[in-house]
This record gives C-alpha cells, structure tokens and sequence, in this order.
C-alpha cells in the first residue's frame, strides 16, 4: 500500500542586513517634526456634484467630479524630477548599496522615493551593455546569496 504524504516546505527566517546605517551628518537636512511642519494645503472647489453613472449590474455609481481629481493630481509631487538624483544613485550603486538601501539612504536625506524608483532612474540611464552587465552581476549575487542562506 503506497502512501502519499503531502510535501511540506521548511520556513527560513529572514535574516538581517549587516550593513550598519551611516549616521547623520551635521550638514544633512534635519527632518521637521510633525508639529512644527505646516499644515497642507487645501483647495477646496464648492462642492461639485458627483458623476453619476450606471455599473455592470445596474446599479448607480457615485464618482468624484473630474475637476476635483484635476487638482488632488496638480497637489502631487512631480516624480521625474529624480532623475537629478542618478549620480548619486549610481555612486551608491559601485559602493555596493541594496536599492532598498539606496532608497533608505536617500529617505533619511530628505528625499521620498522607493525601491522601485531607484531601480528604474538607475537602469534608465545605462547603456545596454551596462543594463546587461548590472543583470549578470545582480544574477550572481543572488545566486551566492541562495549558497550562504542554504
């Protein structure tokens, strides 16, 4: 009699980065406690009447009137303006900085970005060769960091 038994996968913990934080210089911008801070902006529109509109059930939906999402959009932070930061992030980058760390480094600087932000202003100003170089290289990391965690 044959006895199937279901696989189960053993739970690794994950481990710590060992990189310590660099301490704050006196000449990095100081972050500005939530109290001192002034309040945001708020431009408020007489209130505009919600566009109505029928759902795929048939039922009637509610929605925010365009102008007020014209001017919620108009109040964001213009995200391309980090393309002056590439320097910077390229630099980090040849130190062998994470862009999980590179994004926290640049955080504790003032400067709001992700991960994700980091990679694409990192990889969108390289050539295909450096593109290609950067994957085979991230490849081979990643591959010695399975060896050592195994």
């Amino acid at each position: 009699m044959f006895v199937s038994l279901p696989y189960f996968r053993p739970i690794m913990k994950k481990r710590a980065l060992k990189k310590s934080k660099p301490k704050p210089s006196k000449d990095a911008p100081q972050a500005i406690p939530a109290e001192a801070a002034p309040p945001p902006q708020v431009v408020q529109i007489s209130e505009l009447p919600p566009v109505l509109t029928e759902g795929p059930h048939g039922e009637i939906i509610a929605m925010p009137h365009p102008e007020q999402l014209q001017i919620e959009a108009d109040g964001e932070p213009n995200y391309g303006d980090l393309d002056q930061y590439s320097g910077v992030i390229k630099t980090l980058r040849n130190k062998r900085f994470s862009y999980r760390e590179i994004a926290e480094w640049l955080s504790e600087r003032g400067v709001p970005v992700d991960h994700n932000t980091v990679y694409r202003i990192h990889t969108k100003n390289l050539s295909d060769y450096q593109a290609a170089m950067e994957a085979e290289e991230d490849a081979r990391e990643a591959e010695e960091e399975a060896l050592r965690n195994q």
